[in-house]
């Protein structure tokens, strides 16, 4: 007998940080998802005339809320937090999913035995590097596939968050969230924390999200003193774990 399946609620996650250039584009590639029972939410930690007057023409398509300059963490797990998915994707302000890119990770997450799916922190994809000054493209497609312990010990590691499909009924049972007292490394502290835990990441082998690549941009991490403390932090709290 088929397994019945119910309807997941995706939970889409824009943290914007004054880049109303590309937001629309990001929004209209979630609009365009052929996954249809989602919701979406612009987290904007440094509101401007410009973001506001794009948010004003998709108003009543999402949920709009003002961090304020709370930080990069501080916006994704106020996400995470008002997320009424079981699934949450965070979508970079510049960043694209391709119309399938939702629907495909999903329904290999479903695919998943019962006890290997409570372990699985996400299901990631590959994704296309759009170099803006280069007028080039090229591909990353990872293959960190099982027990994410394993992959970081191997010195693998992948960090686009646009190629995440997170499972946030395991985030929720092991209690684990973004560390506000990072500003860079980020998504590497939160892997980390996943690998503790001995969660488990899988891959859909193809290319479903789009980011795009610029010599300079205005970001919520690119400070390099900032970025500098942060890795020392970063080795210092987890240099005895792995």
């Amino acid at each position: 007998m088929k397994k019945y399946q119910k309807k997941i609620l995706a939970s889409i996650i824009i943290v914007n940080f004054n880049n109303a250039k590309y937001l629309t584009d990001s929004l209209k590639s979630v609009f365009n998802q052929s996954y249809k029972n989602l919701e979406l939410f612009v987290i904007d930690d440094n509101p401007t005339i410009s973001t506001n007057l794009v948010i004003e023409k998709f108003k009543n398509q999402l949920t709009y809320l003002k961090s304020s300059n709370k930080g990069l963490c501080c916006s994704r797990n106020l996400g995470l937090d008002i997320a009424n998915g079981n699934i949450v994707v965070f979508l970079d302000d510049d960043d694209e999913i391709l119309r399938d890119s939702i629907l495909k990770r999903k329904n290999f997450l479903d695919s998943l035995e019962d006890n290997i799916k409570t372990k699985t922190a996400y299901i990631y994809s590959g994704c296309s590097l759009n170099i803006v000054h280069q007028k080039r493209t090229t591909y990353d497609m990872p293959l960190i596939y099982g027990n994410l312990s394993d992959s970081i010990k191997n010195g693998k590691i992948k960090t686009i968050p646009s190629t995440f499909l997170i499972n946030k009924d395991v985030l929720d049972k092991y209690n684990i969230r973004f560390d506000e007292s990072f500003t860079s490394f980020v998504d590497h502290d939160f892997f980390m924390n996943l690998a503790s835990n001995n969660l488990h990441v899988y891959f859909v082998n193809e290319a479903l999200t789009k980011t795009y690549v610029y010599p300079t941009k205005d970001s919520m991490v690119n400070d390099v003193d900032k970025r500098l403390e942060n890795i020392q932090k970063f080795f210092s709290k987890w240099n005895k774990t792995f």
